[in-house]
């Protein structure tokens, strides 16, 4: 282990084969300087809490463990992994290499197999994607792929051709334009507009410390369509979170939950939050129908910000759990706020 610096350099036409063994720094593990110098991994891990492999080079991971980041450079190969027996891995093919991040900078690649656990940046046009990922990387691919769950392994994500039949969700767009298909949530945020409904086509799990949807604007119906969504993250993370841009201003509106088809569920830590910062915002209201089960696994359903309430009904009061305060409004309800000072000021 090198505690600072670069623990290996390869440069010109230099090789090197890692079959097994530990490579580790604090910085930068293994420098592929240039592209000319060749890296082969069979077996063993490098691990880095920053840069594992800096790749300007080749280089060939067809096993072990990349324990920190693959930054690919200007004139990097990769490749990761032998081409599956059967053109699509097994588990067994899949856990005899893993990569915790690959930093992508459009560059193409080849991942054959093994598991990836993450992407930074955009993968070139042209790459070769038959591994599987621990998280959902639709945003990482070109406009042509999407990521869909491994059946059998729903742990795991795999890259498959964007389609209707692939899609997750869609945005039903109140101008009459036509439908916009997602093949994740997280694209829900640069998509979705005022007055726009988020209709679910599939059951989604995923992992995330933050949200699996993030809804930047109000006036906005999530139609769950008979599905539900969950949030495996154990510590933290939602499904919905709902939060304007800090820097505008906005009169109020309304956040539904809805459900067009039979009984869902929303499962995470906190499956509900909502926060519409600022003393310019008005209220926000949110509303969610009785065919609609909220799970969490901590002691809060709806985690309220500030400017967001919730008609008051007993059921509602334990959603929000902690921290809820009861105030009659205007128009003779009575509503759940997040804060005191707020309820106080209703």
């Amino acid at each position: 282990r090198v505690s600072s610096g670069i623990a290996v350099t390869l440069s010109g036409g230099g090789r090197l084969i890692l079959e097994s063994g530990k490579i580790s720094a604090s910085t930068i593990s293994m420098s592929v300087a240039s592209s000319s110098a060749h890296f082969v991994m069979t077996g063993g891990e490098i691990s880095s809490g920053g840069t594992a492999i800096n790749l300007y080079g080749k280089a060939d991971i067809t096993g072990g463990r990349v324990e920190g980041q693959i930054n690919l450079r200007d004139g990097s190969d990769l490749t990761v992994g032998v081409a599956p027996t059967d053109g699509e891995q097994t588990l067994e093919e899949a856990q005899k290499v893993y990569v915790e991040e690959i930093a992508a900078n459009t560059r193409v690649v080849t991942l054959n197999s093994g598991i990836v656990g993450s992407v930074v940046r955009t993968f070139g046009a042209s790459s070769t994607i038959t591994c599987w990922f621990e998280n959902d990387i639709t945003d990482n691919l070109t406009k042509d792929f999407m990521c869909v769950q491994v059946e059998g392994n729903e742990n795991y994500w795999k890259v498959a051709p964007f389609s209707a039949e692939n899609a997750v969700a869609k945005i039903i767009k109140q101008d009459g334009s036509e439908d916009i298909l997602l093949g994740s949530l997280s694209q829900v945020s640069k998509n979705i507009s005022e007055s726009d409904t988020v209709q679910l086509l599939k059951d989604i799990t995923g992992s995330n410390s933050g949200s699996l949807m993030n809804i930047p604007v109000l006036n906005v119906t999530i139609d769950l369509n008979g599905h539900s969504v969950t949030n495996t993250y154990a510590s933290k993370g939602n499904v919905i979170n709902v939060s304007t841009p800090s820097a505008t201003s906005n009169e109020g509106g309304y956040i539904k939950v809805i459900n067009s088809g039979e009984e869902s569920t929303i499962t995470a830590y906190t499956p509900i939050y909502l926060s519409n910062y600022g003393s310019s915002k008005g209220e926000v209201i949110l509303s969610i129908e009785d065919n609609i089960d909220l799970e969490s696994t901590s002691e809060q359903s709806i985690s309220l910000g500030s400017n967001s309430v919730i008609e008051y009904t007993t059921d509602n009061a334990e959603l929000v759990g902690i921290g809820g305060f009861k105030a009659t409004h205007s128009d003779g309800k009575d509503y759940i706020h997040g804060s005191a000072d707020e309820a106080l000021d209703a």
